[in-house]
């Protein structure tokens, strides 16, 4: 997942794909998902806005630094 935004150059306040997009994308199920951006929400990478959308909040530096990957 933090191999996509780093890809995607994804900017703080940018809208990531869906859930269905981003489990077809990866080949995983919703509850694998979910638990996974739980965490990046968790750890304020991302921001999940209730019929909005999930969003990057920051990118964390060893992001920035691409020595980081999910």
């Amino acid at each position: 997942m933090l191999r996509l935004i780093r890809e995607r150059n994804y900017q703080p306040g940018k809208k990531v794909l869906t859930d269905a997009e981003l489990g077809q994308l990866f080949g995983v199920g919703r509850s694998t998902l979910r638990e996974a951006i739980g965490n990046l929400v968790e750890q304020g990478i991302l921001q999940k806005s209730h019929g909005r959308g999930t969003f990057l909040r920051q990118l964390p530096i060893v992001l920035e630094s691409g020595l980081e990957e999910l």
